[in-house]
């Protein structure tokens, strides 16, 4: 026997409709895994955005069969969302000196940096991302996620988080393997 479990942390406002889905289908569909002898869902008392998911499967070949099989649908959203961030009071800036010309005193400069090394470089590990600004727009560009709606070739919406989401498309086919969210033709 091997017990899986998972924290679940819900956005604010949608426990309730978490809640009621996994009642009504989500329970259903998880003891329906081959492999899975039980599931259990619990909700947080201090925190009721929290969810803890408890899996009973057979052993861990079943575990590692399912979680080997891609899972397969198509992108139907892809939305930045800005986690746990509250909007930042600038007292006694003129709104007209933010963005003002290059040169003055006040100048500020505002945009994100993509790298992406080339040659014969050693750590050559690909894309790499920042921000340049105020502290107040380096702060949204670390906060940033993205919440990538995917419909799945079962009829199942699922709803990811991902750091990286800018890199996928709506319309773009995927695979959820292993929890992870990846292109199919990339």
């Amino acid at each position: 026997m091997l017990l899986e479990r998972s924290e679940l942390l819900i956005a604010e406002g949608q426990e309730e409709a978490f809640s009621a889905a996994m009642k009504e289908r989500g329970i259903g569909l998880l003891t329906a895994v081959p492999g899975v002898l039980s599931v259990s869902l619990g909700r947080g008392v201090e925190n009721p955005g929290k969810f803890l998911l408890l899996l009973e499967w057979k052993n861990m070949d079943a575990h590692s069969a399912y979680n080997k099989t891609p899972v397969c649908g198509e992108i139907r959203s892809v939305r930045e969302v800005h986690v746990g961030r509250t909007p930042v009071a600038q007292s006694g800036v003129p709104t007209e000196h933010v963005g003002s010309q290059p040169g003055t005193e006040d100048w500020r400069l505002v945009g994100a940096v993509a790298y992406l090394p080339l040659g014969a470089a050693k750590n050559n590990d690909g894309w790499r991302f920042g921000a340049v600004g105020t502290p107040e727009m380096q702060a949204q560009f670390g906060e940033s996620s993205y919440e990538i709606t995917v419909l799945m070739d079962s009829g199942e919406r699922r709803t990811i988080q991902r750091r990286d989401g800018s890199r996928f498309q709506v319309g773009q086919r995927v695979r959820l393997r292993s929890g992870e969210l990846e292109a199919m033709f990339p």
